[in-house]
């Protein structure tokens, strides 16, 4: 028994050292191969990977010219990889994030709209392009050309030239899906079928009375059809008025405006660019250190963007140009915001009046200032406004919404043709009354001080086209300034005669240029302040 363990372990230790040497010599020649074949080939993959690593991310640049005649501002909507959001230091100048989308506003020259992007090479950049404002329209959502995605891998240049009524047509089309389709033929196909075997049932005499009817009918059915596709291709934006408690106002809304809760909002002191003085007006003046007894002659403007100065400069202004010329017997106090409708205005007015002690007053509105008196929440800015509506001949703020406003809110919203009706029927209903009080309003009180009212309608870019022509009389309020002593001025007829005055008077975003605004200034300084009398008060 002792001879037989004897032997095993004999033979487990033979083995093993069998199996050792053979492993070993396995493991050998393994080495011996892999130092061969490192040898033989091109060996520097071997560090690739890491020499990768270390190297620094190569940039490129893709330019993106975007040309579109009938455009007047156009944003590129933009993301990298499947639409991700790059690092702040990495986006153009101007670009800003909205539901998780990078919009960098392009560049206009010409037809053409241009914009620089710095990306990693072999990146995917995803982008579109949002037509913000047309030459006789200012979208509300924006118009959408867009799903386009590039993968550049060196600097590039890319053109793109297909219209706007293509991507229109286009972006109309991929609303209204295959589904939408089948749906609404089976829709006309099902009324028609039901109508034939309706009428079967009718005696003659009725049926007749039924088929006149329809006969009258139809003219406005198919009135109603080619109007909203009209509407809708062209790419008219939705009309949805907006009421009290309705929307909460966004903190992060736009940079250059502030939070008021008696005016809507001011422009942000806290940005350098804007120049705001401490009530968050674009003025060198605070209006809480007055020198109630300098003999100069106060003037208060009241306004929006046009008077505040979008796209120039703080000395290129309107305001500040008349205080240049008239700075020996005049004192300017520019109360002008923008996006404000008349009603901010007004407020302004009843707020600063006692403060500033007013000798002329001047009120200049584009016309969509009178459109905003209808809002109680503003798009653009994403806060909410004070708004009034016109009861027993006074003004009453407006505070809350009806439910069946709101019911109707939604019906309005599908149709485009029905809401671009019951803007002008709104117009017309609330808002002219509103603007039209606040008008007599400043009116008999600077009378009451023996001041001077000026108020003047400012002609923007698309002034002379069709459709200004037949809202003129919405906008235009001079006839209830007869005998009042209000000087009513518009520019307009004097201006649009003046060659290119489109062009050169206006920037791309439609606001004033500087030779704009030098034209507006010296008109005002004509009409108002030239052979003027008036005195201090």
């Amino acid at each position: 028994m002792r001879r037989s363990k004897g032997k095993i372990s004999k033979y487990r230790q033979v083995m093993r050292d069998y199996v050792s040497s053979r492993i070993a010599k396995w493991a050998h020649g393994c080495l011996w191969v892999i130092v061969l074949h490192y040898c033989l080939t091109d060996n520097t993959s071997l560090f690739a990977n890491s020499a990768a690593q270390t190297e620094e991310i190569t940039l490129v640049t893709q330019e993106i010219h975007y040309h579109r005649p009938e455009a007047s501002q156009v944003f590129l909507l933009w993301g990298i990889n499947g639409w991700d959001v790059v690092p702040l230091e990495k986006r153009p100048k101007g670009t800003i994030v909205k539901d998780n989308l990078m919009h960098t506003p392009m560049a206009h020259t010409g037809d053409t709209f241009t914009v620089k992007l710095q990306v990693p090479a072999n990146t995917t950049i995803n982008y579109g392009f949002l037509i913000t404002r047309k030459l006789r329209i200012a979208y509300t959502g924006g118009n959408w050309d867009g799903d386009y995605h590039v993968t550049p891998s060196k600097d590039d240049v890319i053109k793109m030239n297909t219209s706007l009524l293509k991507a229109q047509i286009r972006s109309f089309i991929k609303r209204f899906n295959l589904w939408r389709c089948l749906l609404t033929v089976t829709v006309i196909g099902l009324t028609i079928w039901l109508s034939y075997k309706f009428l079967n049932l009718l005696s003659r005499p009725v049926k007749r009375r039924v088929l006149i009817i329809g006969v009258y009918v139809l003219p406005f059915v198919v009135f109603f059809f080619i109007g909203e596709s009209y509407l809708r291709i062209r790419g008219y934006p939705q009309y949805v008025r907006t009421f009290p408690g309705q929307f909460e106002n966004d903190p992060g809304g736009v940079e250059w405006a502030e939070h008021d809760p008696f005016l809507g909002w001011v422009t942000n002191k806290k940005v350098d660019w804007s120049e705001a003085n401490q009530q968050g007006f674009r003025d060198t003046k605070d209006f809480s250190k007055i020198n109630l007894y300098s003999e100069k002659i106060r003037v208060m403007i009241l306004g929006d963007s046009f008077m505040w100065g979008a796209g120039v400069t703080l000395n290129e202004n309107v305001p500040n140009l008349l205080q240049s010329k008239l700075q020996d017997r005049y004192e300017f106090f520019n109360i002008s915001v923008p996006g404000w409708g008349i009603d901010q205005m007004y407020l302004a007015y009843e707020k600063y009046r006692k403060i500033i002690e007013p000798d002329i007053i001047i009120l200049a509105f584009i016309d969509d200032d009178v459109k905003r008196v209808l809002e109680a929440y503003r798009i653009w800015e994403r806060m909410n406004k004070p708004s009034f509506a016109v009861k027993n001949d006074s003004l009453i703020p407006r505070t809350s919404v009806s439910e069946s406003q709101m019911v109707f809110n939604k019906f309005v919203r599908k149709s485009r043709l029905f809401g671009l009706f019951m803007e002008k029927f709104y117009l017309m209903k609330d808002a002219r009354p509103v603007v039209k009080k606040i008008f007599l309003t400043i009116a008999k009180e600077t009378q009451q001080t023996n001041g001077k009212f000026v108020v003047i309608r400012i002609p923007t870019q698309d002034y002379n086209n069709s459709v200004t022509n037949v809202n003129a009389r919405i906008y235009n309020f001079e006839n209830i300034f007869k005998g009042t002593g209000v000087v009513y001025l518009d520019p307009s007829g004097e201006i649009t005669q003046i060659p290119n005055w489109s062009v050169d008077f206006y920037l791309d975003d439609g606001h004033m240029s500087v030779a704009g605004n030098q034209c507006l200034a010296d008109y005002i300084f004509r009409n108002v302040f030239e052979n003027s009398n008036i005195k201090r008060n």
